[in-house]
């Protein structure tokens, strides 16, 4: 395809190119630079080929290196700024989310711990009318049974060593199994 339509279009290519090199083009520039473009290329086509040119496209606008360089450095230094602000704002939010979960966090433990105090404590006082009835009814009954509590725990562990007076009060119901003195 070496036809001289081609090579002249080739040709009027670059002297466009040459023509038309403006620096900087907005977009709203675009309309009037591709007007301008066609109106001097339909003079070169009518010229030299005959023919006339109705519509020119712009599709590509070529930077020089230097300035190429230049915008994406700033592009990038943008996107750069933009992505900082854009995670100090996550981490700003995910702050609050934190210190808000703890601060649930610690409303409800203290209001469970509460609750957990005051179920103890009607517990006990439960289990503290029950042991005093039980004393009343049957006071060496009631003895009997704390001292079985005290020898369970004393002797829990299998390492436990316990001196003690074989005498002592404390084996009363080991000795005597009706408790006596």
């Amino acid at each position: 395809m070496n036809s001289p339509l081609a090579s002249r279009a080739s040709t009027m290519d670059c002297e466009i190119s040459l023509v038309h090199d403006r620096g900087e083009v907005d977009s709203g520039e675009r309309d009037a630079l591709m007007a301008e473009i066609r109106e001097d290329l339909d003079q070169i086509a009518m010229d030299e080929l005959g023919i006339h040119v109705t519509d020119v496209r712009v599709k590509k606008i070529d930077l020089p290196p230097e300035v190429s360089t230049a915008v994406y450095a700033r592009m990038s230094t943008e996107r750069e700024r933009e992505a900082r602000d854009h995670r100090a704002r996550g981490r700003e939010l995910a702050e609050g989310i934190e210190a808000d979960a703890d601060r649930q966090k610690t409303v409800i433990e203290a209001n469970a711990y509460r609750e957990a105090q005051q179920v103890r404590g009607e517990g006990d006082a439960i289990a503290a009318e029950i042991y005093a009835n039980a004393f009343n009814q049957n006071p060496e009954f009631y003895a009997f049974y704390r001292s079985i509590q005290a020898y369970r725990s004393s002797f829990s562990g299998k390492d436990d060593l316990l001196v003690i007076d074989p005498q002592s009060n404390f084996f009363r119901y080991l000795n005597d199994p009706m408790g006596g003195n």
